[in-house]
């Protein structure tokens, strides 16, 4: 394995995690689908578009989308699996 496939993964492991906060960051509001899957691409690749964009270098995800279909789909499954561990509340 080499040093810029371990890269790859991390980086894909962290812009995952960070679309999964993303969402699960405004579930308690009760967002709508859409709201919820755009708030979590932006925090997502929201940090990283800053920071190439400070140093003046191509965006990282305008030369591989797979971060923003990981972000995404990471998304997706969070808005939608969320529903099922999430504890129902009492009506008292």
């Amino acid at each position: 394995m080499s040093v810029d496939h371990v890269l790859f993964i991390m980086a894909m492991a962290a812009t995952i995690s960070f679309a999964i906060t993303g969402v699960l960051a405004v579930s308690e509001r009760s967002v709508d689908f859409f709201s919820a899957v755009v708030l979590g691409v932006i925090t997502a690749v929201g940090g990283g578009t800053i920071r190439d964009l400070i140093l003046d270098v191509p965006v990282f995800w305008a030369n591989d989308l797979s971060y923003i279909r990981a972000a995404v789909l990471a998304s997706i499954l969070t808005f939608v699996a969320q529903a099922f561990f999430l504890a129902p509340r009492s009506l008292n």
